[in-house]
């Protein structure tokens, strides 16, 4: 198996110093390490000024090379992976969300991963989470909600792409993402939300970054790209909707941190033509897609659209580690 060129995506990291919950998929940073000095001994960092340019000439590129990306704006991403890219001399990717930063408060994202970690499993927080859209949403409720293992198994060719889901939790994202709408999701999730914790604020200020640690990291070279202002499904929009999104976004990050904002991932990995016709539009440059492609996808990509480059989720990185380990 070859993967010359990769592009990683991580979201959440296990930090000693943010221990009140442990996060349900979080990555020891002992881990990261691991997996950057595997990178290392194999491939070229790359930034992301030479990646834009490698896909207006792709002989730019070193033959096997790799860059990061990290998701959501998580306060790990300042407090720990900042210095242990800069102690590797490697620069990536930091996307974030504005609305949280503006509006001082959760996006719903948010509150549905602190509710996660309050349950303390999957199999609880999505028990709580169906019977709430019974409590709710009474009319709309119907045998297709119940966690049955028929209907988990149903689910298990939901999001294909995500090959590190369980089928709980690809049944899950069937509810939120085709079964109930972005404002019954938003009010069943806040709902939870006001049952379990009463200090948002709190949460807000200890758990995620902040315009100063942003700023940081541009300040070290680190790219901080658009991950939209309120981390919608963004197919799920009008292209109205979506280009308000988008635009709020990138001239937010413009203006408060004097940057370019020359790149976007889209939240859920989700998007269309109009998503990529609106990129185009704001002027960035490149889009980062599916963020859980299979390590058999990521052979020499051809940049056909630089609007939909493929990440590998770092779960499968450990993948690749272990069989080019197994060949040595």
């Amino acid at each position: 198996m070859r993967a010359n060129r990769l592009f990683v995506t991580y979201h959440n990291f296990k930090s000693p110093k943010l221990a009140d919950w442990c996060d349900l998929k979080g990555m020891e940073i002992s881990s990261f390490r691991e997996q950057i000095e595997f990178l290392l001994r194999h491939y070229e960092p790359i930034t992301i000024d030479m990646l834009i340019a490698g896909i207006k000439n792709e002989a730019k590129l070193p033959e096997k090379c790799f860059y990061l990306t990290f998701d959501e704006g998580s306060k790990e991403h300042f407090l720990l992976v900042m210095e242990e890219l800069l102690l590797f001399g490697i620069k990536g990717s930091f996307f974030c969300n504005t609305q949280r930063l503006e509006e001082k408060k959760l996006l719903t994202v948010d509150k549905q991963r602190f509710l996660m970690y309050a349950t303390g499993d999957f199999r609880s927080f999505l028990l709580d989470f169906c019977e709430t859209i019974r409590r709710l949403y009474p009319g709309l409720y119907n045998e297709k909600f119940e966690p049955t293992s028929e209907n988990i198994n149903d689910a298990s060719t939901f999001c294909k792409e995500c090959s590190v889901y369980s089928n709980e939790e690809r049944f899950y994202r069937k509810i939120r993402n085709t079964y109930l709408s972005e404002d019954e999701f938003k009010a069943v999730v806040n709902f939870l939300f006001s049952e379990t914790f009463n200090n948002e604020a709190e949460l807000l200020g200890k758990y995620f970054m902040d315009w100063d640690d942003l700023r940081c990291l541009a300040k070290n070279g680190m790219d901080i790209g658009c991950h939209t202002y309120s981390h919608p499904i963004l197919p799920r929009l009008s292209y109205a909707a979506q280009k308000s999104e988008i635009h709020k976004d990138k001239e937010i990050l413009t203006q408060k941190l004097g940057i370019e904002v020359k790149s976007i991932a889209y939240p859920y990995a989700k998007f269309n033509q109009e998503t990529i016709q609106i990129a185009k539009e704001e002027g960035l440059k490149i889009g980062f897609a599916a963020g859980f492609m299979e390590t058999n996808g990521t052979d020499r990509h051809d940049f056909k659209n630089n609007y939909q480059i493929p990440r590998l989720a770092h779960e499968k990185l450990d993948d690749l580690m272990h069989t080019v380990s197994a060949k040595l």
